[in-house]
């Protein structure tokens, strides 16, 4: 019996070009050919929300994946059935880290500082708080604000900086604080059974 092979990777400037730097010569060809082994379990890993995994999977012609970890590890969800099936275990394990809080609470929170701009609906969701930056930002004195607000209040969040080349602004999101990485680490825990009935799908 061949050893299940668990491969995550991240979509944009890893797998997939954004930004100025070109896209390698045949590498999502080969890509492809290596995940079509019946060994691999494919996850993708991204800070992007569903609808924006699905249009990459599209627009780039990517192979399906097993599973999909998105909005920087907020959520995960299961598709080796077919549909997007939200893995409802994972949420329910981050739930703490925001101690009661919910995505308003923290808005509130955070509502007199400035220089942070509320992202789009679309890009926010239960347990992930995300905003715009001006570019030229210092961003260490704000970083530090905001996380003195969440410890006096308990909360438990990751920090994720990072840069929208095409659109010239920086991004600041707040997920629950599990990483990306710990995501990962479910995953394998889940490969030898089917999803539970009790978890919503999503088509």
């Amino acid at each position: 019996m061949t050893t299940p092979l668990l491969l995550c990777t991240d979509l944009d400037r890893t797998l997939l070009p954004n930004g100025v730097e070109p896209e390698s010569p045949d590498a999502r060809w080969r890509f492809t050919h290596l995940v079509e082994q019946p060994e691999v379990i494919l996850v993708f890993v991204s800070g992007r929300d569903r609808r924006l995994v699905q249009e990459a999977i599209k627009n780039y012609l990517l192979p399906r994946p097993d599973f999909v970890i998105s909005n920087v590890g907020s959520t995960i969800y299961d598709l080796r059935q077919g549909a997007w099936q939200l893995w409802s275990h994972w949420q329910e394990e981050i739930a703490p880290d925001w101690n009661g809080l919910d995505h308003q609470a923290l808005r509130l929170l955070l509502s007199d500082l400035d220089n942070l701009r509320l992202q789009e609906h679309s890009k926010q969701n239960r347990y992930k708080l995300s905003y715009y930056l001006p570019l030229h930002l210092e961003q260490q004195s704000l970083v530090k604000k905001i996380e003195a607000r969440f410890q006096q209040y308990g909360v438990a969040a990751n920090l994720i900086l990072s840069v929208d080349e095409p659109a010239g602004v920086g991004l600041a999101r707040y997920p629950s604080a599990p990483s990306q990485q710990a995501a990962c680490s479910r995953v394998p825990a889940r490969l030898s059974r089917h999803p539970a009935p009790s978890d919503p799908v999503c088509r």
